[in-house]
């Protein structure tokens, strides 16, 4: 598994693209259990607040998001990042890898150079609120188009919500996500476009 993830891209451009200039990149947290950011491998982060935590396997895939705070249901936020990106210079589609939930929408922002160039919400599962429900769905959230250089800082910034409580205990949304998808887009003439993402005031 970790392996398929690590040469994703390198596949999906081979059989997929034919331009290896334009292929997908797909960042992500630590790919082990309870992992450790490295900068031994351009598709893993470099750094994380330690509020970011191993918040188990969902669908085969690990993922990483807010340490939990059932006791008190007090919301808390930090910040995932990957210094360099490694993909070439271009305009890409963005989506965010999430694993979204019933009990809870909780907000994020995605930075380019911290800055932010997109925010939004989780979605609930099944499109409304429902406390009972703990099961789980990983989706693929648009983040939209963005061009980006290479080398550029990529970064996450995610948070908890609290709107359910159950027997005393606290149920929270965590924000869980398990990568972030940069899908090339490629002009007819077999060239990567640019397109000025919109920068959004944080």
């Amino acid at each position: 598994m970790k392996l398929f993830m690590r040469y994703c891209a390198i596949i999906i451009c081979l059989f997929v693209s034919p331009l290896c200039a334009a292929e997908t990149i797909i960042l992500t947290p630590p790919l082990e259990e309870n992992g450790e950011c490295t900068s031994d491998d351009q598709l893993i982060c470099d750094g994380k607040d330690e509020i970011i935590v191993d918040r188990g396997i969902t669908s085969g895939k690990r993922t990483y998001g807010i340490k939990g705070d059932r006791e008190h249901g007090i919301s808390s936020s930090g910040e995932i990042w990957w210094s360099s990106f490694p993909g070439n210079t271009g305009t890409y589609k963005v989506k965010l890898g999430a694993t979204i939930e019933a009990d809870g929408d909780a907000p994020y922002k995605f930075m380019i150079n911290d800055n932010v160039v997109h925010r939004g919400k989780y979605p609930f599962k099944n499109n409304k609120k429902n406390c009972d429900d703990r099961t789980v769905h990983n989706t693929e959230l648009n983040m939209k188009t963005h061009y980006i250089k290479k080398g550029d800082r990529i970064s996450l910034w995610i948070s908890s919500v609290y709107y359910c409580r159950i027997r005393g205990e606290y149920r929270g949304q965590y924000c869980r996500f398990w990568g972030i998808i940069f899908e090339p887009v490629v002009e007819r003439s077999g060239k990567a476009g640019k397109l000025e993402s919109e920068k959004v005031t944080s």
